[in-house]
This record gives C-alpha cells, sequence and structure tokens, in this order.
C-alpha cells in the first residue's frame, strides 16, 4: 500500500498568549496602562494586577508602579519614608522611585498645611533615583532648599511653595536641574509688608545654565507691581526655553525685557492679576518677533553686558536712540492722538500665551567681540524678525464699553494684520465681554464675523474659541422633564429625570446646528482641522438639579473636520465633513480646565494637574461623539 508522500501536519501551532509576548512589549503595555489610568487608585490598575499574576508579571509591573508616588498629607509622608528605611519590600521599591508629589495643587487645596525644614530633606535620599520633586501646599523653609541638594543633587524638575518675603533661592547646589516652578504665597497670619519684599541697594546678577522651564506664580493678594522686580531684573537664564509668569504683579515692560534678554525662549505664557495690562499689537508683535526695545537703549546694553549677550543689534541701537520708540510706547496712554491703524490699536489683555519659531540663521544672537566698534549687518539684523509666532492665546475681560481702537471681543482677534498671524497654527481665544443687546443672533453674527476675515489665516490648523456671545439664547433654555416630552421624539433609553440623559439629547437636537457652523468656519479657512468651543450648558429645573451639578457649568465641544482632497491640492466645499464630540463634568465643586491661556509644555503640564487635584470619589466625565 503506497502512502502519500505529503501526509497531514496533525501537529497544532503554539497559540500566541500575554505569557508568550516578550518582556520588551510586555512592559511597553503595562507602560501605556499605567499612564491611561493615572487617576485611578494603584489597587485598582491594571499594572497592579499583573504585578499579583506571577513573578515575571511582577517584576515588569512593580517598577511602572511605584515610579510616581503621591503623598497627599505630612503624616503619610513621614509613614512612607519610615516604611522605606524599615521594611524591606518597600526598601527594595523606593529604588524604583523617579517622580514624588506632595499634597494637593495649591488651587485645590486653599491652604498650607505645613512646613519642611532642612532635617525633612535628609530623609529623601531614601530615593536614589529621584528626578521630579511637586511640593504643592507644603512650605519650604530657607534651610529645606539647600539640604535637599546635599541629599538629592540629580534632581531634574523641582516645583515648590515658598513664602514672598524670602529672596531667590539658591539652586545652584542641583547639577542638573532642568525645570524649576516656584510659587510665592504669604502667611495669612501676618500683613503684606513691601519692606519685606523689597530690599535697598543693588542685587548681585544670579545666573543658572542649566534651567530651561522657569515657573514663578504670584499667589501673594495685595502685593505691589514692585514686588517682583527682583526676580525678573535680576535673574539670568541663558539656556531657558519655557517661560510661565503665573498672576505676576509687574509692569508689562519688566517682563517684556525678560523675554527680550532670553533669546532661546520658544514658548511664553503670561496671565496678569487684578487689572488687565494695555498692550499695543506693535509691541505684542515685536515681542514675538524680537525685535522690540523696552527701555532705554543704554539700559537695554547695559543690561545685556551684565549678562554677556551684547551683540550688533544692540550696538545699532545706540547709535540710533534718538529714532528708536522705547518700551514705554507698549502702553496705551502713549498712543492717544495717533491714527487709528494696526500698529497702534490697543488690546486690553488678561493673559497671552505664544510659541514661536527662529526663522533668522542668527535669531539666538551673537555676543559682539570686546573692541568691536563696527556693526556690518546690524541695522538689517535689528529690523528683521528673528522668529515667527505659531501658537497663539489670548483672554480679554469683560470691555464692551470700549470704542474704536480697542479689541474688545472675539471677532476683533481675527482682524489682526497679516504680518503677525502669517505662521499661527493654533488660536486660542476666551472673552469675557458681553455681547451688545442690538447684536442680533449671537452665534450666528459671530461666526459670520469670524468667517470673513479667517481666509487671512493660512496656516491656521487648531482654532478654540470661549465667547459669552456664543452662549445663544437659543441654546440656554431651561431643561425640564416636561419640555422634554413636548419637544423631542426622544428614544426610549432616555430618561427625562437624568441630567445627562437630557444634556445628551440637548446636543444631539443641536448637533446639525452647530456642525453648519462650522462647516462655515471650515470652509472659510481650508487649512482648519479642529474647532473647539467652550460653551454654557443649558439650566436644569430645580427638582433636576443634584449636589453634582451646577447651572454655570461649561462643556468643551470640539469638532474635527475631515476633507477629500482633490487635484492641485484644493479643496471642494463639498468635500467637508464635521465630527463633533462633546465633554461636561459632572463635579461642580471642583474647577473646570475650559480653555487656558497657555501653549505647549505648560498647557500639557496644567492639564495632569488639574485632573490630579479632583478628587478621585467624586471624579466623573463624559465624552459623546455626535
Amino acid at each position: 500500500m503506497l502512502k502519500s508522500d505529503r501526509e497531514p501536519d496533525n501537529t497544532r501551532k503554539p497559540r500566541t498568549t500575554i505569557e508568550t509576548l516578550p518582556n520588551e512589549l510586555l512592559l511597553e503595555i503595562v507602560e501605556q496602562s499605567q499612564d491611561h489610568s493615572s487617576s485611578i487608585p494603584r489597587r485598582f490598575s491594571i499594572p497592579f494586577a499583573l504585578s499579583k499574576v506571577n513573578r515575571r508579571f511582577r517584576a515588569l509591573a512593580i517598577p511602572v508602579l511605584c515610579r510616581r508616588a503621591h503623598v497627599q498629607y505630612f503624616n503619610e509622608y513621614q509613614a512612607f519614608l519610615q516604611k522605606c528605611s524599615g521594611d524591606k519590600v518597600l526598601d527594595a521599591e523606593a529604588k524604583f522611585v523617579k517622580h514624588l508629589i506632595l499634597g494637593y495643587p495649591l488651587a485645590v487645596s486653599g491652604r498650607i498645611y505645613c512646613k519642611l525644614e532642612a532635617t525633612d530633606a535628609s530623609i529623601l535620599s531614601l530615593l536614589p533615583n529621584l528626578q521630579t520633586l511637586e511640593i504643592e501646599m507644603w512650605l519650604m523653609q530657607p534651610g529645606f532648599l539647600p539640604a535637599l541638594a546635599r541629599h538629592v543633587p540629580r534632581l531634574r524638575h523641582l516645583s515648590w511653595v515658598t513664602d514672598s518675603k524670602y529672596t531667590f533661592p539658591q539652586i545652584s547646589g542641583f547639577e542638573g536641574l532642568r525645570t524649576f516652578r516656584v510659587t510665592l504665597v504669604k502667611n495669612p497670619a501676618q500683613p503684606i509688608d513691601e519692606t519685606e519684599v523689597l530690599a535697598s541697594g543693588p542685587r548681585p546678577l544670579l545666573r543658572y545654565s542649566t534651567i530651561t522651564t522657569f515657573c514663578l506664580h504670584h499667589a501673594v493678594i495685595g502685593a505691589e507691581y514692585s514686588a517682583l522686580d527682583r526676580y525678573w531684573k535680576h535673574l539670568h537664564l541663558p539656556n531657558l526655553s519655557i517661560l510661565n509668569a503665573r498672576s505676576t504683579r509687574c509692569y508689562p515692560q519688566q517682563i517684556f525685557q525678560f523675554i527680550d534678554l532670553h533669546p532661546t525662549l520658544i514658548e511664553v505664557n503670561v496671565s496678569c492679576v487684578h487689572q488687565p495690562v494695555s498692550i499695543r499689537l506693535e509691541a505684542l508683535l515685536k515681542l514675538i518677533e524680537g525685535t522690540g526695545l523696552w527701555v532705554t537703549p543704554e539700559e537695554n546694553l547695559s543690561q545685556r553686558k551684565q549678562r554677556g549677550i551684547a551683540t550688533p543689534r544692540d550696538l545699532q541701537a545706540i547709535l540710533r536712540q534718538k529714532s528708536v520708540d522705547v518700551a514705554a510706547a507698549v502702553m496705551n496712554d502713549f498712543i492717544v492722538g495717533q491714527p487709528d491703524d494696526f500698529p497702534d490699536i490697543t488690546i486690553y489683555v488678561e493673559a497671552f500665551a505664544f510659541k514661536r519659531r527662529p526663522v533668522a540663521p542668527h535669531a539666538f544672537g551673537e555676543p559682539s567681540r570686546p573692541g568691536d566698534s563696527k556693526v556690518g549687518d546690524a541695522d538689517v539684523d535689528f529690523q528683521c524678525a528673528r522668529y515667527k509666532a505659531c501658537d497663539l492665546a489670548i483672554r480679554i475681560p469683560n470691555l464692551a464699553f470700549h470704542d474704536n481702537g480697542v479689541i474688545t471681543d472675539v471677532p476683533g482677534i481675527f482682524k489682526l494684520d497679516a504680518e503677525l498671524i502669517a505662521g499661527v497654527e493654533r488660536l486660542t481665544v476666551v472673552s469675557k465681554t458681553e455681547p451688545r443687546e442690538d447684536y442680533g443672533p449671537r452665534i450666528y453674527n459671530v461666526i459670520q464675523d469670524i468667517c470673513e476675515y479667517l481666509p487671512k489665516w493660512k496656516n491656521l490648523r487648531i482654532l478654540s474659541l470661549d465667547s459669552r456671545a456664543l452662549d445663544d439664547e437659543d441654546f440656554r433654555q431651561p431643561l425640564n422633564a416636561e419640555w422634554f416630552h413636548e419637544m423631542c421624539d426622544h428614544p426610549d433609553d432616555y430618561d427625562p429625570t437624568n441630567p445627562d440623559d437630557l444634556l445628551r439629547w440637548w446636543r444631539d437636537d443641536y448637533y446639525w446646528l452647530m456642525a453648519g457652523y462650522i462647516l462655515q468656519l471650515a470652509k472659510a479657512c481650508p487649512t482648519l482641522e479642529e474647532i473647539r468651543l467652550c460653551l454654557k450648558l443649558p439650566e436644569l429645573s430645580e427638582r433636576l438639579e443634584s449636589d453634582f451639578w451646577n447651572v454655570d457649568h461649561k462643556c468643551i465641544w470640539s469638532w474635527k473636520m475631515v476633507r477629500d482632497p482633490i487635484q492641485e491640492g484644493r479643496w471642494r466645499r463639498r468635500d467637508i465633513q464635521a465630527h463633533g464630540s462633546m465633554q461636561w463634568q459632572e463635579d461642580s465643586t471642583q474647577p473646570q480646565p475650559g480653555l487656558e491661556i497657555l501653549v505647549g509644555q505648560e498647557l500639557e503640564h496644567s492639564r495632569r494637574v488639574h485632573w490630579r487635584g479632583i478628587p478621585l470619589r467624586k471624579f466623573a466625565c463624559r465624552s459623546q461623539d455626535g
């Protein structure tokens, strides 16, 4: 009997399971799951569950689980470090801790709970690989920082809270510190005394060459503008690329001069307090492009020589000092009676932020050589822009009472000169201005006004808007069960007594109307990819309101455009589709992120801090696709 040359192979191939995956892929899965469960208690996270499966999974999951430690209260902090030094298991896990957070953010906690003395820094040496330390509501005493530098010299990121009466902290003991965040507070038991903040006589220049990110949050209520002079005038960070000046209380020229003295800056975030700042658009343009002069030419050159960054541009400014418009012209008082054109239009802002990119070959400047009296092409260097804006964010206060020459609301921003907006890819505008009574249908007129000027924005990809004019009365009708039954043919799965169901119906009912507005914007700007609108949610009837709901809640309605490309790289209007999704937050006791006037890294950092500050047992968020 002849046998077939090829007999069927009855052996089964081994199945691929999580057990058979290589360690590199397993580690990637563990890290990704940990990143997506940062707001979940550790014992409920996927890496924690994997650590209980077997020894192999535990060896991969434990370093990821221990990489980030968050201690909320001081007694927990002491207990945690005592266990690290005494318990063998915790002592072994301590070597994996790279990021330590102490307390809740100041904006969430609202008060300082304890003070850290020099003796509290020594026990941090039990964490040999610590790279990031965030101290958010515990006050550092003067001796803590030098002690911390001795015990954890390799720290790369430091956030801390200190009393405003102390001088700028000495951080030279840290070998490779990259990020430094300072929050200035005042002991509420002590009255504001400016003599503590300001000292007479000149101060030495502080230079820290390793810092690339600097954030200064002035949380002292009642302090004068001049209280921060010592931080801006006597500090030089030659490699600084990201600046965040939060709640600053100093004159615009002081901040502008600090930015100008740091040509390596790429991302700038500035927020003011108490009263808006009146800024000429020409000044904002010069600030972004690096062509402004914010103090007298002599003082500018003196400060640059002190820092070792004097360039031929500064020598040229001295030669042309009679014709150079000094920094004081940034204020509105200096343009009264001048023509109402772009250079002299004024914008009142509570906050502004921009991200720029260098366009000149020597954007960062080259120090002049000693004894060099020739300026060469300095005149060209002084006049030409060294940077162009790619991200721009502005918050406008309620200025409905102003007239011509002052930008007061969202549509006015889109009238900016093409010179300023040529390279802007992301734009965020928040306006508190009340719309005029004769403005007609609010949202319709706002969209029409924006569409008129939107074609000038040749590179705009992401547009975010928050304006009271967008809160149309048609969208603000109170929601209740009776109106719900009367107005909509609702599906069976809607519960008219459930606030979430009412809001979902509200979103579905107005989806197509809003989609029409979005498509108008998309047609006016062929490069638009995403539009985000911050809208006030409709009111709920009293009997439907619950402890977690508030009529002042807002939602973020995000829209993404899908365009079908055709010949020659152009877009046809009928080929645009808009897909929207809405997010709202149930818990009204916690702050909502909304649209923040931040760009780049600081925007991402603020979002992480916000979600971390919300108590987990109360946090809930809804995201639905339209």
